[in-house]
């Protein structure tokens, strides 16, 4: 996943952008930091379905994060 470091505390994650808005992703670096890769995955599964204006579903097995990623994306 490609990071541009925007300022000292914070990193922007180069998500795909809505080619009307241009929006990339913001994501705290300490909150960044904290996700395992599978999460960051989540996060971005989030991201995409914003951008595409639709609803979905996070599921998974049982203490894999879902709370986490979903805090960390309404954090960025």
């Amino acid at each position: 996943m490609p990071f541009v470091r925007h300022s000292a505390d914070t990193l922007r994650w180069r998500l795909p952008a809505t080619s009307e808005s241009g929006q990339y992703y913001w994501m705290p670096t300490s909150t960044l930091q904290r996700l395992y890769p599978y999460q960051r995955d989540g996060v971005e599964f989030m991201w995409n379905l914003y951008r595409k204006k639709t609803g979905g579903i996070m599921a998974d097995d049982m203490g894999l994060g879902k709370t986490a990623q979903t805090l960390a994306f309404l954090e960025g």
